[in-house]
């Protein structure tokens, strides 16, 4: 997709970022989808696809940032993925309030969270 198809100049409010494991098209290679989305107005900013690495982290919350903008500090949500906080605090710094989710699973159900709030300072 070319650049000037993708949406511009909206407001990050509230974001959250997520990636979910595909075995399209085999188990043996299996691919990340990185998704991120602006809570407040449901719009999903940005998608990548690939290995789960520091790399396309960065890919994804740095389409973010260059195409949004910021009024205000937003709030900033993800699971506990090693690369989220360092990509965010790169990105973001002070300009946002983070914080992660971190769940603990028990044959495929989660038994518990823990919230870990993220501010830098």
């Amino acid at each position: 997709m070319s650049n000037h198809c993708k949406t511009r100049g909206f407001t990050l409010r509230e974001l959250q970022a997520d990636e979910v494991q595909t075995f399209a098209p085999s188990k043996a290679r299996p691919k990340w989808i990185f998704t991120a989305i602006e809570v407040w107005s449901r719009l999903w900013i940005s998608t990548r696809v690939g290995r789960r690495s520091y790399r396309n982290t960065w890919a994804l919350l740095n389409d973010v940032v260059a195409r949004g903008h910021l009024t205000d500090k937003p709030l900033i949500t993800t699971d506990g993925f090693q690369y989220y906080a360092r990509v965010i605090r790169q990105l973001f710094g002070r300009a946002c309030v983070y914080g992660q989710v971190v769940k603990t699973w028990r044959q495929g159900r989660v038994v518990r969270y823990c919230q870990v709030k993220t501010n830098y300072k």
